[in-house]
């Protein structure tokens, strides 16, 4: 009875924070290019052909399938995440109890449903779907590992597969979750268990080359150069030391007590399930310290998943251990961190700071902006904005879906046409922009930081002359500020016919003869 009833109160605690966060005024408008990009894919638009798409399509099916019932709403996109939260912590906390019973079930997903990051990018976030995928394959790998009293099963060939269909989910949302399938057969080659691991790595290929395949079929060379190519060609500046400092700095409770399950996998429970969950958390450490080209707090989000699973673990272990001294220190130390982070967050100004936990955007900021341009331009017809988000709301196609992303990905495909793979491949370390006989950029870009300039550099060669191409012959309906600096200036705009104008407390820019060749589908600029 007593199980029941802890059971039923860690669940509502953690549908109760979701639910808070469902209904709050804040969100996380981040990553719009995402939810755009599966609007895009219920209203028939072919992925890696007339838009740009950096990663495999399953949960961008599944969103576009939601769209196609409920709509292009925000909300409807939050609850769709919260379902894959929750799963995500269920499937934690199974595993946790398989293994170390109900106080470690507990915990782990009063962790995960309770990480400042999770919560705060509720709205949408891939790395919040890839979490699932990885939560599946730990819940799938504790029915093989030894629990507490020694019992355990070994990785047949269905086990392998059913594991390796976790990790490839994860991977078909977000291609660095092989950093995840590396640390599972790592713990199993520590382990002495060969065989396993040979399985598991043999399922988990052939998994993901079937995923791979089906989407090269379909969309051929676009699909390669989006979805692999792109990460080759993305650079950040940050060091070892500025990397491990940011993860510190920004980490939440859950590494706190993740730091417990790290000692107790390398203590007491090396072969078992804490050991697996050390191997994939150090796995995606592995890949953010050395190999991530940037600093974005998302990034965290997958070590939360096997942070979880290691403080709930590490905590239960402890706990029956004795050392509840060591249980309480980091208890308060986790909920120091709460305090200390999160507190900026909860500043609920119209336009307070988007922080972790409950900060964010206010969402009427969103949805007036996307008023501004329904009330403005047709269904069917290409704008130019540079956040995402509002367009997604509206329902419009925009001229360039992200600067992050298009400018770089044109390049790619200029010089993949150009030179071949080899070459282009081999520009990787190249500072600024791609392709052959590009001009070089202004001098003021050369003075920005490596990373800025790369991109705001392949925006400018990149994008800058189609977009005033698409200007000139009135195929862009309204331009809404802000424009996007050195790229599109209003001189340009004035010069094309357009006239500034304000509205609901925005501007944007419109032809002064109200005639626009509207675009029944939008040009991939590279294509």
């Amino acid at each position: 009875m007593r199980a029941t009833l802890a059971t039923w109160v860690v669940a509502g605690v953690c549908v109760a924070v979701h639910l808070a966060r469902l209904l709050g005024d804040h969100a996380a408008f981040v990553d719009g290019i995402y939810a755009h990009g599966a609007w895009m894919l219920a209203h028939g638009f072919e992925p890696y052909v007339d838009f740009t798409h950096v990663a495999l399509l399953p949960a961008d099916l599944v969103l576009a399938a939601v769209i196609r019932v409920f709509g292009a709403d925000a909300r409807v996109l939050e609850v769709a995440t919260t379902v894959v939260i929750l799963t995500t912590g269920g499937l934690l906390a199974l595993a946790a109890r398989r293994v170390a019973g109900g106080l470690a079930a507990g915990i782990t997903a009063l962790l995960w449903c309770t990480s400042l990051w999770v919560v705060h990018f509720h709205l949408f976030e891939r790395e919040t779907w890839a979490a699932l995928g990885i939560a599946a394959a730990l819940a799938g790998y504790a029915r093989c590992v030894p629990t507490r009293d020694g019992e355990g099963l070994a990785i047949d060939g269905r086990r392998a597969l059913l594991i390796g269909a976790g990790l490839a989910l994860a991977f078909s949302v977000k291609i660095t979750s092989v950093f995840a399938a590396a640390g599972l057969c790592a713990h199993l080659l520590l382990s002495g268990r060969v065989r396993e691991a040979w399985r598991l790595g043999v399922a988990f290929t052939l998994l993901v080359l079937a995923l791979a395949g089906v989407h090269a079929l379909a969309f051929g060379d676009g699909f390669v150069e989006q979805a692999f190519l792109f990460g080759f060609f993305r650079h950040g500046t940050a060091d070892l030391a500025t990397k491990g400092q940011w993860i510190l700095t920004h980490g939440d409770h859950v590494l706190v007590l993740t730091a417990v399950g790290l000692v107790v996998a390398a203590l007491r429970r090396p072969r078992g399930l804490a050991g697996a969950a050390a191997c994939v958390f150090l796995g995606d450490l592995t890949y953010m310290l050395a190999i991530s080209p940037t600093l974005w707090d998302h990034n965290l989000i997958p070590l939360a998943a096997s942070g979880a699973l290691l403080g709930g673990l590490g905590v239960a272990e402890a706990w029956r251990g004795g050392a509840r001294w060591l249980v309480a220190a980091a208890v308060v130390a986790g909920l120091g961190v709460v305090a200390i982070v999160a507190a900026p967050a909860l500043d609920t100004r119209p336009y307070g700071k988007p922080g972790p936990g409950f900060g964010g955007t206010p969402r009427h900021a969103i949805e007036r902006r996307a008023t501004f341009l329904e009330r403005h331009s047709a269904p069917g017809s290409v704008v130019f904005c540079v956040d995402p988000w509002p367009a997604f709301l509206a329902e419009r196609v925009t001229f360039v879906r992200y600067w992050d992303v298009q400018p770089v990905m044109v390049g790619i495909t200029k010089s993949v046409a150009a030179d071949g793979y080899a070459a282009t491949f081999a520009q990787r370390g190249s500072q600024l922009v791609l392709a052959a006989g590009a001009p070089p950029p202004p001098k003021r870009v050369a003075s920005l930081p490596a990373y800025s300039a790369r991109l705001l550099a392949n925006a400018i060669v990149h994008i800058r002359p189609p977009l005033l191409e698409a200007i000139a012959a009135r195929e862009i309906a309204l331009v809404m500020e802000p424009l996007a600096p050195l790229v599109l200036e209003p001189a340009d705009l004035e010069a094309a016919g357009y006239e500034r104008f304000g509205d609901l407390g925005f501007f944007g820019w419109r032809p002064v003869d109200g005639v626009v060749h509207t675009r029944v589908r939008p040009v991939y600029p590279a294509r």
